[in-house]
């Protein structure tokens, strides 16, 4: 999208065949890098939260997109990053985790850098590396570890938790590490180091001057993680999965895209000394398997050592242990996992974990007694919607644990007898008087759903599970098969225009948005618009305290945007007649109509 997806591509081909980058700056700082990533830090959570400048995007939608852009470039250009507010949050053990917030500016510019720099290195990264990567999750990093039991029937894991590793990266090693990667832009790694050397604003007022770690928070910390945490996985790659034979063998890819190795493996485990281990990635968090105590205890060893000589981490030695998967369970990403014995071949079990199965709990129980304390309908149903939605959120993670239903089932009863509990003088019923809404598709054929005064509350309790499958690692979001298609021509189009959109940048930007979500048709009559045909229209009028975002824009064809505000009789007949609505399109034209104060059409 803003014309970017061949730019990455680009990026992430160059740096495969191994060249070296000296002039990303005029990249980072390209009208269309800007214009996406307004368009993304705008997207996330956080958009709202102020840094020590206490200003939020809403500061930003007011300019225009000129305006954005000489503003982020003469940032960039002389960068000094304003100090960063420092919050404690809570932690389920009840200690806290330290997040640093940037000022709103400096988050876009991060995201600027970011986007440019992440296909680079994306390009080099190794498929063990699960975590903060397009196209990778949590249920890769689950899958990889549950192939190296099912398939690979290994059984002994060995943990290593590195203690406080965000806080003490290096940055004199870090900063090696994305030369290292092929980045040689000396402006752009002025920059890098000067977001790491941020101040730091406490939460008594204080300002800390940084020697060494990354903040989380950062939008640069997760690929900045990533950058200085694989060498940790070329280090173990080469230990087996990577290491060279005397032969070259031509195999076939696997089913995750990789180039498989069974006949060089083969060969190592009939020709060498070598000890087979496998390793999964996510963050700062991995697991290392191998098949017998003797090679978990080597492998501990050494990786602690390493991680003490090439990266200068220590571990928690607390926390830091080695487990036969035949007598107990490992904990990974929220789940617990255990190996069972059948048919003579061992096979992974996974739960959700203990720890998470009480931040479920707590986290359900907080919002129940939300909706019990509400007395008119409207803030209950919402609230609902939320529990709802909480609830969804668990099914959507934890459904590719094998043993999620013992899991919930767990916590189910208790949960129902707390909804009753709060909510019996509500209208708590198994039944509803009328059509049920709000029903999602998956739970539409459970008998456990509960409704309170006729709005339906899901149950925790029903989760269909679903095996944990990854992603294939030759795909990736740089990709050029979708650049001609036609609206992506229109919307890259729609950035150099500055008659058809408002002057604006929250509203440019949510225009085209809405535009690619609604396949460039017009939501009226779904007629295909060219980009000097669509217009913007704010469902909810700005007279009547409408705002500039998403939720508030549709895109329409000239003549339906006109007939939403006319007035004149001719005008209207003369409109329908070109038109020619139907029934359904008739009832949205009025809907809108409505919504800008103008009557309906009978």
């Amino acid at each position: 999208m803003y014309n970017m997806n061949g730019v990455r591509h680009a990026l992430y081909e160059q740096s495969k065949a191994g060249m070296n980058f000296n002039n990303l700056s005029k990249l980072v700082v390209s009208p269309e890098n800007i214009l996406l990533a307004y368009r993304n830090v705008k997207g996330n959570k956080g958009a709202k939260t102020p840094g020590t400048d206490g200003k939020t995007m809403a500061d930003i939608d007011v300019l225009s997109v000129e305006e954005v852009i000489e503003n982020v470039r003469s940032r960039f250009n002389w960068y000094n990053p304003k100090p960063v507010r420092r919050v404690e949050i809570p932690k389920p053990n009840g200690k806290t985790r330290p997040l640093g917030i940037p000022t709103i500016w400096d988050r876009v510019i991060q995201q600027c850098i970011l986007q440019i720099l992440e296909p680079i290195c994306e390009a080099k990264f190794l498929p063990n590396s699960k975590g903060f990567r397009p196209n990778k999750s949590a249920e890769d990093a689950i899958a990889s570890f549950m192939y190296n039991i099912n398939r690979r029937h290994m059984t002994w894991v060995v943990d290593v938790d590195i203690k406080g590793f965000f806080d003490n990266v290096d940055h004199t090693k870090l900063m090696r590490l994305v030369w290292k990667m092929g980045i040689h832009d000396k402006q752009l790694l002025v920059i890098i180091r000067k977001m790491l050397k941020a101040p730091i604003q406490m939460p008594d007022g204080r300002i800390e001057y940084p020697e060494k770690g990354t903040p989380q928070g950062g939008i640069l910390s997760p690929l900045l993680a990533n950058i200085y945490l694989h060498e940790l996985d070329v280090w173990l790659a080469s230990q087996w999965e990577r290491m060279p034979t005397k032969h070259e063998y031509k195999e076939p890819p696997g089913r995750n895209g990789e180039p498989t190795r069974t006949k060089a493996c083969r060969a190592l485990r009939k020709n060498s000394r070598l000890k087979e281990i496998h390793h999964v990635r996510y963050a700062d968090d991995f697991k290392i398997v191998c098949s017998n105590r003797d090679e978990a205890e080597r492998i501990y060893s050494a990786t602690q050592m390493w991680l003490k000589e090439e990266l200068k981490l220590d571990i928690s030695p607390e926390k830091s242990q080695i487990t036969d998967l035949a007598v107990d369970y490992t904990e990974f990403l929220g789940f617990k996992i255990k190996a069972i014995l059948k048919k003579n071949k061992w096979i992974g079990v996974s739960y959700i974990a203990d720890k998470a199965m009480k931040r479920i709990y707590g986290m359900l129980a907080t919002q129940i007694n939300k909706i019990g304390k509400h007395a008119d309908l409207e803030s209950r149903n919402k609230d609902i919607a939320k529990y709802n939605a909480m609830v969804m959120g668990v099914h959507n993670y934890y459904h590719i644990a094998t043993g999620v239903y013992n899991s919930l089932s767990t916590i189910s009863l208790r949960i129902l007898r707390k909804l009753y509990t709060k909510t019996r003088s509500s209208g708590f019923s198994k039944t509803c008087s009328k059509p049920a809404i709000c029903i999602p598709a998956a739970y539409r054929e459970t008998k456990q759903i509960r409704y309170i005064g006729d709005y339906p509350v899901l149950p925790i309790g029903y989760c269909r599970t679903k095996n944990a499958v990854q992603q294939k690692n030759n795909q990736h979001p740089y990709a050029e098969e979708n650049r001609h298609q036609l609206v992506a021509i229109q919307i890259s189009k729609m950035w150099y225009s500055r008659t058809a959109w408002a002057d604006r940048i929250a509203f440019a930007v949510n225009c085209i948005s809405r535009y690619a979500a609604q396949q460039g048709k017009c939501a009226i009559t779904g007629r295909f618009l060219m980009m000097d045909e669509a217009e913007g229209h704010h469902i909810t009028p700005r007279y009547k305290g409408g705002t500039d975002d998403y939720e508030n824009i549709m895109i329409l064809s000239p003549e339906a945007h006109l007939l939403i505000k006319v007035t004149n009789p001719a005008i209207i007949h003369q409109i329908l007649l070109e038109l020619k609505l139907n029934k359904k399109q008739l009832k949205r034209l009025n809907d809108l109509r409505s919504k800008y104060g103008t009557v309906a059409i009978s």
